[in-house]
């Protein structure tokens, strides 16, 4: 009887879970429309074999459906629609199989309704998440992540703290470190009341014992000798707080510098091969970064002005010597003009880094080095995003650079090196005295440079590859719209501008040059390689189109004009590029990136324009 029962129970169940022919079949076609990115016809066909499983009653296939359902959703921007089926999942998981399962179809739903703006359903739905049964340290960082800056946005720092405690104790040390130190830093900083803070304590404490002293000096009768010892102590300690002013003010560099582009003083070495790189012509070429991670000469706050540069790669300038990169010969130029070492510049360029990442480098770079001018070069990648399929990635930078926790996360793009320290600075005058106590002054130069070799392509045989990915392609010769995208350049430039102006400091820009135009010859348009269409030149899947020369020149000259438009509407000096170099190989080795000679010149042109 009992064996009966087993019997009849097994088969039932294998009814139930059997494969059904048709609904597979119909399953692999809608997964092959999904993998040729026709989302549409892939949409259509799950909801069809949905609404025969619900037929059936059967749920055997339906979370597999959803989950692909849900992505083609996201993929043709249903955000709510994909909400649907994650949560749907969520719920199958959690009744009828294992909440274990549950866990991915948390963090879909958590990025949507992130995205959404819908705060407090994120903080309803992932404070019901198992985070006991997930065993991916990532997931559940990435999850709790979401938490807390769910939390954080809705104002309720609190239980952001306690979501950043939770994951303190729910994944390793490294992941901890890695996804939320950050988190951890500035959040705390919001909760803790000021007077948490030693240094307002000990700033009271001070001012509290000087007006004691000087209140007893001028009210009780006191010997003659013993005012003058009191009259000593009070004129030293009024000195001291002069002195910790005065070092505040002048020596704002490196002990301040939290955020390095580069790793402090290190040096790269290259072997440019001149056959790749035209006008590129050392044996060996140096990049030299310096004590606050910057190429260029050790920053020293005695020098009279400081001049920080920043852009992506045209700025980097990562295979043209030191002391050819064009930061650096204007430095030369202008100090030459000076009769006198006035002038300081510090190279800030980072290859890839389009707006988005320049305008988060000045959130940091003005208050930690305070330059007296910033310069800025860009526009090339924020096209390249534009135009390789990064345009919704603009989208919502553009619309999340307003939250704090969003900037965090993106700032470990734009530096190669963060120092996250939660302790308070300590004063200026303790660290003068440490530092002579050691023989070594804070004004003294820093050790010795590391010196490394670059592994890979010392000579720039990366370049060969990708000009070899575009003569392959198909090239169009078809403008597209790049509106959407001219408006979030537009908001970042106003971004800049706007905090330089906050903070006090100048702010100059240059327009993005270019090898762009019409009739190139054949020698030039082969050392092109930027301009892929919907597919990133970096993928491991060859783009097969790109855009053609001429098209590149008109987009890249609508990016130019709006940063002129800016510049002429903010009242600032803004150097056109294009009317100082000749769009050719005398000056560029590829699309954007200048030769020695480029380099040079530019450095020049930049001088005589500052000097004016």
């Amino acid at each position: 009887m009992r064996s009966t029962i087993i019997i009849i129970f097994f088969f039932i169940c294998s009814s139930v879970n059997a494969a059904d022919p048709n609904i597979d079949a119909e399953k692999k076609q809608g997964d092959l429309a999904f993998n040729e990115k026709d989302y549409k016809t892939a949409i259509e066909i799950y909801e069809n074999i949905l609404t025969v499983v619900e037929q059936k009653n059967d749920e055997h296939y339906a979370p597999g459906v959803r989950h692909q359902l849900g992505f083609a959703y996201l993929a043709v921007g249903k955000k709510k629609n994909a909400l649907s089926q994650f949560l749907k999942n969520i719920d199958y998981h959690t009744k009828y199989s294992n909440p274990h399962y549950a866990a991915p179809n948390y963090h879909y739903a958590g990025d949507i309704l992130v995205d959404l703006s819908n705060y407090q359903e994120t903080v309803d739905l992932l404070n019901s998440y198992p985070i006991s049964l997930d065993k991916d340290h990532e997931r559940k960082a990435h999850i709790l992540g979401l938490l807390v800056t769910a939390n954080e946005r809705l104002g309720n720092n609190e239980a952001a703290v306690k979501s950043l405690e939770k994951a303190k104790q729910t994944v390793t040390e490294d992941v901890w470190l890695k996804h939320f130190a950050a988190d951890f830093q500035r959040i705390k900083q919001k909760s803790d009341e000021w007077y948490k803070n030693p240094l307002y304590l000990w700033f009271l404490l001070y001012a509290a014992a000087v007006a004691t002293i000087i209140i007893i000096f001028s009210v009780l009768p006191i010997k003659r000798g013993k005012k003058e010892s009191i009259l000593v102590v009070v004129s030293i300690a009024i000195a001291l707080t002069f002195v910790e002013i005065i070092l505040d003010r002048t020596q704002p560099g490196s002990d301040k510098v939290l955020h390095f582009v580069n790793t402090p003083n290190t040096v790269m070495r290259f072997k440019p091969a001149p056959d790749i790189m035209p006008g590129i012509e050392y044996e060996q070429s140096a990049f030299s970064v310096n004590n606050i991670g910057l190429r260029g000469d050790d920053y020293t706050p005695d020098t009279e002005k400081h001049i920080v540069v920043v852009g992506g790669s045209s700025v980097e300038a990562l295979y043209v010597d030191d002391g050819d990169a064009w930061p650096y010969v204007l430095q030369k130029n202008l100090n030459q003009f000076a009769k006198k070492r006035k002038y300081w510049v510090g190279n800030a360029g980072r290859s890839g880094l389009n707006s988005i990442g320049n305008y988060i480098q000045l959130l940091y770079i003005i208050p930690e080095i305070q330059p007296d001018l910033v310069i800025v070069q860009m526009g090339i990648n924020d096209l390249n995003a534009c135009l390789s399929g990064n345009k919704q990635a603009l989208k919502y930078a553009h619309e999340n650079l307003i939250w704090p926790d969003f900037i965090d996360e993106y700032k470990a793009k734009v530096f190669n090196k963060i120092n996250l320290s939660i302790q308070p600075a300590q004063p200026k005058i303790v660290t003068l005295i440490q530092g002579i106590n050691k023989n070594q002054t804070i004004l003294t130069k820093p050790n010795k440079h590391h010196e490394y070799y670059v592994v890979q392509d010392t000579s720039g045989e990366f370049y060969e590859i990708q000009r070899k990915r575009r003569q392959a392609a198909s090239i169009l010769n078809i403008k597209p719209n790049i509106t959407e995208c001219l408006a979030y350049y537009k908001k970042n430039i106003e971004r800049m501008i706007l905090f330089a102006s906050k903070n006090e400091t100048e702010i100059i820009f240059l327009t993005q040059g270019a090898l762009y135009r019409e009739n190139l010859n054949r020698n030039e348009s082969d050392l092109l390689w930027f301009g892929s269409v919907n597919t990133g030149f970096f993928d491991k899947t060859a783009p097969k189109e790109y855009y053609s020369a001429n098209i590149m020149r008109q987009l890249l000259d609508e990016y130019n004009h709006t940063l002129l438009e800016l510049c002429q509407r903010y009242d600032l000096r803004c150097l056109n590029t294009d009317q100082v170099l000749s769009k050719t190989i005398d000056h560029y080795y590829d699309d954007v990136h200048l030769n020695t000679l480029g380099s040079r010149k530019l450095g020049k042109v930049l001088t005589d324009f500052l000097m004016k």
